[in-house]
């Protein structure tokens, strides 16, 4: 029984090969610097929009950013997406796709017009094959040395490199040969006629593909050990940060619980105090009122007992005038008027009010009151590493 493909493989392959603008997979695609690759309509799509941007904007027109990972790239005004070159290993996994989704996605053969469903792949042929097709392959003498798999084996984790194409050289007239030599001068993949015509100086350094890659994989394992490295940096750095940005949140509202606490505290305190002095003052009032009050209630009855003391004389006198005879006017008159004497004598000097009965309250301005209050030293706001005025571009960690 075949053993079933790696799935977390597989997920990697299909994660790459997705474009990240339309979530499919990727048709066409153009792979930037950044070795992110999209659609070619999806990235023509952006670039179309990004420039219309910068026109408005009177901004650069010839420089963009992945939509991915926001590195920069160039692509001059004028031209499109056709000048970025493909890119070989992902239209070759693009190619090798099938196989992987072998379990979803039947494969065609593509020796026989009945197309029917593919078992194998013949890695010399570079062709899926069904049952009939193989026995004929089998049964064919110059076949006998081929390496045939099945869609089982190819779609192993080690074997999915063997059901890509071989690279084939693309300039004219070198008749579609495949590519076998790579010239470490050049830095390019070349055919034998390549060879020949372009690389055969004496100063060119060119070997066989499968000796330079040995090679470069040893390189690129060292690269790819630094480079996971700094993702594994870079994911830590990033688990940091999602946890301070957490914390930020859960800071942040307790903070404005404090600040709202202290707030309704400080009303609180700031309304008994208003309360308490408002209570002093309406205090003095009321002892200014009996003070004031006393001394007036005090003259109003000297005043008034003074009042009936003249008006006892005045009512007298009158009666005389009026109805005594004149024995008993002269009998009493004398003592009438020394009378009067004695009480003009007992008139209170104060005459007027002793107070006018004015009582009014001086108030200071609400905005005085509450400017003395110094509420600009509630408290302060501090973030552990990063002060609030700071330029954030001078911050270094």
């Amino acid at each position: 029984m075949a053993r079933a493909a790696d799935p977390a493989p597989t997920k990697q392959i299909e994660d790459l090969l997705t474009c990240c603008v339309c979530t499919e997979t990727l048709e066409e695609p153009k792979t930037l610097p950044c070795f992110h690759s999209f659609c070619k309509k999806c990235l023509a799509k952006y670039i179309e929009v990004q420039r219309e941007k910068a026109q408005k904007e009177q901004g650069a027109q010839h420089l963009f950013d992945c939509p991915m990972c926001r590195t920069q790239f160039e692509l001059k005004q004028g031209d499109s997406v056709e000048r970025i070159p493909p890119n070989y290993f992902i239209n070759n996994l693009l190619e090798i796709l099938p196989v992987i989704r072998q379990q979803t996605q039947k494969l065609r053969c593509e020796s026989c017009k009945a197309q029917a469903q593919a078992t194998c792949r013949c890695i010399e042929c570079e062709r899926y094959l069904c049952k009939n097709c193989l026995t004929a392959h089998k049964n064919w003498p110059d076949f006998e040395q081929h390496l045939v798999m099945t869609l089982e084996e190819l779609a192993k984790r080690e074997n999915q490199s063997k059901a890509k194409g071989k690279p084939r050289c693309q300039k004219k007239g070198h008749g579609d040969k495949y590519l076998e030599f790579y010239c470490n001068t050049c830095h390019e993949l070349a055919c034998m006629s390549c060879v020949v015509l372009n690389h055969s100086k004496a100063n060119h350094d060119y070997h066989p593909i499968d000796a330079v890659a040995e090679q470069h994989k040893k390189s690129l394992k060292t690269t790819s050990a630094i480079l996971q490295r700094t993702s594994n940096e870079v994911k830590t750095t990033l688990q940091k940060i999602n946890h301070a940005t957490e914390r930020l949140q859960v800071n942040t509202k307790r903070a404005k619980d404090m600040i709202l606490e202290q707030e309704k505290e400080i009303l609180q305190k700031l309304t008994q105090k208003v309360k308490h002095n408002t209570a002093v003052l309406l205090g003095e009032v009321d002892r200014a009122h009996n003070i004031v009050n006393q001394r007036l209630v005090q003259q109003h009855d000297e005043m008034k007992a003074y009042h009936e003391k003249v008006n006892g004389s005045l009512d007298f006198a009158k009666n005389i005038i009026e109805k005594a005879s004149n024995d008993e006017i002269l009998l009493l008159g004398t003592e009438i008027q020394v009378n009067a004497k004695d009480i003009k004598k007992d008139c209170p000097k104060m005459k007027k009010p002793i107070h006018d009965g004015l009582i009014v309250y001086l108030t200071k301005t609400t905005e005085t009151i509450v400017g003395n209050l110094n509420l600009n030293e509630l408290g302060e706001v501090a973030c552990d590493r990063l002060p609030l005025n700071a330029d954030r571009g001078s911050i270094h960690y």
